[in-house]
């Protein structure tokens, strides 16, 4: 690439602009990605060339004004007559194109482009319409009215749009070269351009590879697009691990919930007492183990209240060991609420995690927020694998467009989807996970809110 521009510029000079820029795939031997190159299309304006040459030599015959004082409130004298236009050579401009491969260092050049003068916007210039005066109220001299006029012969204020253009190509030349680190994928074209929509929406790229490898092994020739993406779409619905019967799962089990502070597990706990009582009339108790976090009890207590549940509070091991113990039978779910621990505080999370194993009855369940940083989503479940947790409820999908982590996570822990949060109303914005709708969300070219058909 480098050596591209030093060619542009050694042809057609500093002046150079870039007009266009190509991707080229060639093909290689069979099994092997193909060979990327670019093409980089450039030109030059000789009008703008000579008409500057014509100003350095006028400038370099008149000598500088001089400026006469006149009085405060006198009128300035009427403007001269506008000086003959330049001479304009009339040459088409020339154009220089260069290759280069795609394994330079692609997005050096474009930095270096970006620092270039022909990229960079210039100078406003004044408007024909304004007055040839300066702010002293002095006459312009003819030499001033000179460049003025060969400077507006040569085009600025096109070529100023004409940069806000360019600007634009070459954001969206980094976007593709942010894009082109997938490019190198052993992957036909067609299942190329998935692996490069699942990725940017958030999808492990690992489990990008394998999951669409799997598709190439299997796939029919011959397919349309719209019969490739309901393979593609089908099949990713199918492999995201799912709790279909959260009825049964949670059935005369201590369902604890557990995960970073913050992530709405108090509120997540709230909506599934209230969809379990509300929608399939079960027998449910709260009990909470949250004695650190100011007004955790009070909130729990207010939910409790709204529903007309009970709620026992158990503010050590012993304490809820037997409590637990004495009301395993009387309710069809019990809904834990535990401490929330930083994912850095080991020591917190180590002491969370022996509360919890106060019975061997507790099944955790790991609350994670989606609107986290996604890259460390992965990181936080590792931390909270101590408990052990059987199922995943993710919180907060109305703050964020990209749910590749949802299918993620799931899938590279083992760990099925029990609920999914979307939203603060109780219990309306709880919902039970669908594979289908999951996956249409990842195959998004442009992303949207959960909540967005």
């Amino acid at each position: 690439m480098k050596q591209a521009i030093k060619q542009i510029k050694d042809d057609l000079g500093s002046n150079a602009v870039i007009l266009s820029t190509k991707r080229i795939e060639k093909p290689t031997a069979p099994g092997l990605s193909p060979k990327i190159f670019f093409e980089v299309t450039a030109a030059v304006d000789d009008a703008a060339i000579s008409a500057k040459k014509i100003l350095r030599s006028e400038l370099k015959k008149t000598p500088p004004p001089i400026v006469k004082p006149r009085p405060f409130n006198s009128c300035p004298p009427s403007p001269p007559s506008p000086p003959p236009k330049l001479p304009m050579p009339e040459e088409e401009e020339p154009i220089s194109r260069a290759d280069f491969r795609e394994d330079e260092d692609i997005s050096s050049i474009l930095n270096e482009l970006e620092e270039d003068n022909f990229v960079k916007d210039p100078p406003l210039l004044p408007s024909k319409e304004e007055e040839r005066y300066t702010p002293a109220g002095t006459k312009k001299d003819d030499t001033a009215l000179k460049v003025e006029e060969a400077l507006n012969q040569m085009g600025f204020a096109e070529l100023i749009k004409g940069m806000g253009d360019l600007k634009k190509d070459i954001a969206e030349i980094k976007r593709l070269m942010d894009d082109s680190v997938s490019i190198s994928v052993d992957l036909p074209q067609h299942l190329r351009e998935y692996y490069v929509i699942l990725t940017r929406n958030g999808l492990d790229d690992l489990v990008a590879y394998r999951f669409l490898k799997g598709i190439e092994k299997n796939m029919p020739e011959l397919l349309g697009k719209a019969q490739m993406r309901n393979i593609v779409l089908t099949q990713l619905s199918e492999i995201i691990p799912i709790e279909k019967d959260f009825l049964s799962a949670l059935s005369k089990k201590v369902v604890a919930f557990v995960g970073p502070t913050g992530v709405g597990k108090t509120t997540t706990l709230a909506k599934v007492a209230a969809t379990l009582v509300l929608k399939y009339s079960g027998k449910v108790c709260l009990v909470t183990s949250d004695n650190f976090r100011i007004g955790a009890v009070d909130q729990l207590k207010t939910y409790a209240d709204i529903v007309r549940l009970p709620l026992y509070v158990a503010t050590s091991q012993k304490e809820l060991s037997e409590l637990l113990n004495s009301m395993t039978y009387d309710y069809d779910y019990i809904l834990l609420d535990s401490t929330g621990r930083s994912p850095y505080d080991s020591t917190g999370v180590q002491d969370a995690i022996g509360l919890m194993t106060a019975m061997p009855s507790i099944m955790p369940v790991l609350v994670l927020s989606l609107a986290a940083n996604h890259r460390e989503l992965g990181d936080m479940y590792e931390r909270y694998s101590g408990f052990l947790p059987e199922y995943i409820i993710f919180t907060k999908l109305d703050e964020t467009k990209y749910f590749g982590p949802l299918a993620s996570i799931a899938i590279k822990k083992k760990t099925p989807l029990l609920f999914l949060s979307n939203g603060q109303g109780v219990p309306d914005d709880l919902e039970i996970p669908d594979g289908k709708k999951i996956a249409k969300k990842i195959l998004q070219e442009l992303p949207t809110l959960w909540g967005d058909n």
